[in-house]
């Protein structure tokens, strides 16, 4: 399993917010949750996540053959009905790959809800 990449950067103040809800009662594979952008990269500040089964859930830059490219945040759901909160300090973020995606990635189908909020900004903020 490739190590998580996570280094939280200043918020940008320009950008437009995000805020993505995302159910699904069986996902397989990944899935992205906010499309990549060229010349643009996602900053998140906040993740929530229930799942109904035992699983691995990972956020990352980008999908690609069913997984994430680059795993950003992990979460071992170790029984059902698991929750997992994460958010940065004000004024701080998670940035994503540039021109990537923000994807979602488990290792079980079940039951997964998540919402992520953020900004993208261009890269040059």
């Amino acid at each position: 399993m490739p190590a998580l990449e996570y280094t939280l950067r200043n918020l940008p103040v320009e950008g437009n917010e995000f805020f993505v809800s995302f159910e699904s009662s069986n996902l397989t594979g990944s899935a992205d949750l906010v499309a990549g952008q060229i010349g643009k990269s996602h900053y998140v500040t906040e993740i929530y996540i229930v799942t109904g089964t035992i699983m691995r859930v990972d956020i990352g830059s980008g999908t690609s053959s069913g997984s994430v490219v680059t795993r950003h945040i992990s979460f071992n759901a170790t029984i059902g009905g698991s929750y997992f909160y994460w958010r940065t300090p004000n004024g701080k973020a998670l940035k994503f790959n540039s021109g990537a995606s923000v994807g979602v990635d488990t290792n079980a189908i079940g039951y997964i809800w998540l919402e992520v909020r953020g900004k993208t900004c261009w890269d040059s903020f």
